[in-house]
Parts: C-alpha cells; sequence; structure tokens
C-alpha cells in the first residue's frame, strides 16, 4: 500500500472536535450550494494527523487544533469560491461568523447564529481584514475579508484575486 494511500487515524483528543468543526462547515458551504466532498473531509483529517504528529503536539493538548482547522479553511475551502455578491456576499458573512467566533460565542445552535449574521444587514456582521486578537481562524478570517472588499468594490470575487 502506497504511503499516500493509507489510513489514517484522527486523534482521539480532537476526534469530537474534528467532527463537528468539519459538519458546521460543511453545513455553511451546503447552505449555499458549496459544500465539499468526501474526498477533501478525508484530506482535512490527514492534514490534521500530519499537523499534530509533524508540531510535536502531545497528547491530551489540544490547543494546536485551531490552527490546523484555519490552515484546512483557507488551504481546501476558500479557494473553491467566485462568485458575485448575490451568490458570495451570505456565505462569506456566514464563514466570516464561523472564523472569528469560537465554540462558546457561536452560542448553542452555531448555524443558526452564522445564518443571522449572513442575513443581518448591520455593518458590524460584515467581514473586515482588522481581525479580532481572539478570532480562532485569523489566516481564514483574514482572506474572508479581503476577498469581502472585492466583492463590495467591484461586485464579483475570487480566491486567486483577494
Amino acid at each position: 500500500m502506497k504511503f499516500a494511500q493509507a489510513l489514517v487515524d484522527l486523534p482521539d483528543d480532537v476526534r469530537p472536535l474534528f467532527e463537528s468543526e468539519m459538519l458546521g462547515l460543511f453545513v455553511a458551504l451546503q447552505t449555499y450550494g458549496a459544500e465539499f466532498g468526501y474526498r477533501t473531509a478525508y484530506d482535512s483529517a490527514r492534514f490534521v494527523h500530519f499537523f499534530k504528529l509533524l508540531g510535536n503536539h502531545q497528547d491530551g493538548n489540544t490547543e494546536w487544533f485551531p490552527d490546523a482547522v484555519d490552515c484546512i479553511v483557507v488551504q481546501k475551502l476558500l479557494p473553491k469560491l467566485h462568485g458575485s455578491r448575490a451568490r458570495l456576499g451570505p456565505l462569506l458573512k456566514h464563514l466570516w461568523f464561523l472564523c472569528v467566533h469560537d465554540h462558546a460565542a457561536r452560542g448553542e445552535d452555531p448555524h443558526q447564529a452564522a445564518e443571522a449574521a449572513a442575513r443581518s444587514t448591520e455593518k458590524q456582521t460584515e467581514p473586515t481584514t482588522e481581525i479580532p486578537s481572539d478570532a480562532p481562524y485569523p489566516m481564514s478570517a483574514g482572506k474572508i475579508g479581503r476577498m469581502w472588499r472585492l466583492l463590495t468594490d467591484n461586485g464579483f470575487t475570487s480566491f486567486a484575486e483577494a
């Protein structure tokens, strides 16, 4: 069996976090017709496995996990996004909410809270290039902020241009 095709076990200490976060991201993207498939989920699990292994993170310590998810979002999920303000505006606001709020700040129903932020017309729910210092996914939030700026300036955005 080739090394790249070997099964990867998620670390037990982050498995529930990974499953919850990936499901939340899948639902967010699915709501707007941009969901990911099995391969992306599998590649993401492999990434988490090797992120922990190569970072020499100890069992029981999950402080590294948000950094791994941040990399997944910015490397695997955001590059697939491109389109008009009508298509991407609410999705970028939804993802922004998830990237700048940790689990506790998202509330009991993170999808509902993010969807409310996505549909809000209030300025403070819009992505920005100023990333809160406590954002769990700052790289992803920064990229979303740049994509949002292009979306509002040009009416269109893509990952490659932002």
